[in-house]
């Protein structure tokens, strides 16, 4: 039952919720960052391109990082590889950021990606230092911060199907796929990228190390299921033997419903950690386990 409502209210909010400030602000510093990049670019002679372009002064190198250019390490994100690169930033913002923003809140979507960027800056740096890339491997662009977004998604909503609630859901081509198998598919997809060699500065490691950042991130919050030091930190919990020894009705009418009645006034966003662990435990226990 508590996975249904999760369902549920996850639809709900992909089709009705029209506020995401911190998905907004985010669109709009990436955009507000083109527009310059494109002015900086326009106002240079070719010389000056090559010499102290808006790539150099923003983006991420492992060799420049080395030598003191630490900041590079958030500015990247301001970098972009033309209108394509831009476009799906945009639209992945716009799929991942608007559905996860009312449920965990702006400051967690601004953590997150902030944290995805940053973890993404040096899983790419290691990546160079090692081997795996190119020594001097430039890093450009907000696709680490959207992929981070993408394991959020994953974790928060994972049974909802992508393009369910729209009436135009015919037309997805991922309509029968489930959340938890975008941040899979995703995964994959950073993977054989990386494999191809091919356009390296949208920086492939980086969004997988991203990706990864926004699903621990969110388990860490209290959706999902739990991580292995939760089980070991849980595993002599008097409230948790409590809960599994309470019947089906018992567990309903103590527990469950509160927790529902919490949600329908205040919405989801407003469950401590402890009740979405409580909610997330209503289907195993639906299903006796």
């Amino acid at each position: 039952m508590g996975f249904i409502f999760m369902r549920s209210t996850g639809n709900r909010h992909r089709a009705t919720t029209i506020r995401a400030p911190a998905t907004k602000a985010i669109a709009v510093v990436g955009s507000v960052a083109a527009v310059l990049q494109a002015v900086f670019w326009l106002l240079q002679t070719p010389q000056q391109r090559d010499a102290y372009s808006w790539q150099i002064v923003c983006g991420f190198s492992w060799p420049r990082f080395q030598e003191g250019r630490w900041w590079a390490l958030f500015t990247y994100v301001l970098v972009q590889d033309g209108l394509l690169h831009w476009l799906a930033v945009m639209l992945g913002l716009y799929a991942f950021g608007r559905s996860v923003e009312p449920i965990i809140g702006s400051s967690h979507v601004l953590v997150a990606s902030g944290l995805g960027t940053v973890v993404g800056g040096l899983v790419h740096g290691m990546a160079c230092q090692y081997g795996a890339l190119p020594a001097g491997q430039a890093l450009w662009g907000a696709l680490p911060a959207v992929l981070a977004l993408v394991g959020v998604y994953s974790a928060v909503l994972p049974g909802w199907q992508v393009g369910s609630s729209s009436r135009y859901s015919r037309w997805f081509w991922m309509g029968g796929i489930r959340a938890k198998e975008v941040g899979w598919v995703a995964a994959v997809g950073c993977v054989l990228w990386w494999r191809s060699h091919w356009g390296g500065a949208a920086g492939p490691l980086a969004m997988l190390a991203a990706l990864c950042v926004g699903w621990i991130y969110t388990r860490v919050l209290g959706f999902g299921g739990t991580l292995f030091y939760q089980r070991i930190l849980r595993s002599d919990d008097p409230h948790q033997k409590r809960l599994e020894t309470m019947s089906w009705e018992e567990f309903l009418n103590v527990e469950l419903n509160p927790i529902l009645e919490k949600i329908a006034h205040r919405g989801i966003k407003s469950l401590t950690r402890a009740e979405r662990q409580t909610l997330r435990y209503s289907q195993r226990k639906l299903e006796g386990g």
